[in-house]
C-alpha cells in the first residue's frame, strides 16, 4: 500500500480484516505497531493505525504478509475452494449492513470517502477447469488464470467489484448498445447457474 501524508503530520488510519503475519513500513518490520482501535465502544467498529508520526509531505509504502482467509467481518463469506474439479469461487461480498464489509475485508483499506488506485494481480494455481472473472476493473490477462486488475484512481474502499468463479458456474452474455451521441456501450450480463 502507497501512500501520502498530506499537510500535516500524523498517525495512518486504514483497515484490514485479515491476519496479519508482518508489516513493513519503507522496508522495516513493524509489526506491533498496527493494532486495532475501536470506534464508538463497538467492537465490530474499528479501524487500524499506524502507531507512528510520519512527515507531511511525504510518501511511504506499506507491505502486509497475510494468507487470503475468511475475514473477521460479521457474516463475511470464506474463499469457497472446491475439489472436483479442484476451482474457486470468490465474490467480494460487500455489504453496509455490518462494520468491516467493504475492501477490508480482503486488502487493506481507507476509509470509504477516500478516493485511490487499486491494482490486483491475481494467479489461481492448479485450478483444473476455465474460471470467468466479472469485475469493475481493467483487467490484462497475464496467461490462464492469470490476471491484473486496475481500478482507476477515484476508486474507493466500496467501489471494486470481484466475483471469480468456475465459468460453468455462470452463464453469460456481452451486448453492444448504441447511446444517444453515437455512443457505444459494452454491456455484460451474468445469471448463476447454481444458487
Amino acid at each position: 500500500m502507497v501512500f501520502f501524508v498530506g499537510p500535516h503530520a500524523g498517525r495512518p488510519i486504514f483497515d484490514l480484516r485479515q491476519t496479519v503475519a508482518g508489516v513493513r513500513l519503507d522496508g522495516v518490520a513493524i509489526t506491533s505497531d498496527i493494532s486495532y482501535h475501536v470506534l464508538n465502544g463497538e467492537g465490530a467498529s474499528r479501524v487500524r493505525v499506524l502507531a507512528r508520526d510520519l512527515e507531511s509531505g511525504s510518501t511511504y509504502t506499506l507491505q502486509f504478509d497475510y494468507d487470503i482467509e475468511e475475514p473477521a467481518s460479521n457474516g463475511a463469506r470464506p474463499l469457497d475452494w472446491q475439489t472436483s474439479p479442484r476451482g474457486l469461487t470468490w465474490d467480494f461480498w460487500f455489504t453496509d449492513l455490518s462494520p468491516g464489509r467493504y475492501l477490508e475485508m480482503w486488502f487493506p483499506a481507507n476509509l470509504i470517502y477516500d478516493e485511490h488506485e487499486l491494482s490486483v494481480e491475481l494467479e489461481l494455481l492448479g485450478a483444473q477447469t476455465t474460471h470467468s472473472l466479472v469485475t469493475n476493473a481493467f483487467v490484462s490477462n497475464l496467461g490462464t488464470h492469470h490476471w491484473r486488475l486496475d481500478w482507476a484512481a477515484m476508486t474507493s474502499s466500496f467501489g471494486p467489484v470481484l466475483y471469480l468463479t468456475p465459468s460453468s458456474n455462470l452463464v453469460s452474455q456481452t451486448s453492444m448498445v448504441n447511446m444517444p451521441g453515437s455512443r457505444l456501450l459494452t454491456l455484460e450480463l451474468h445469471e448463476l447457474t447454481t444458487v
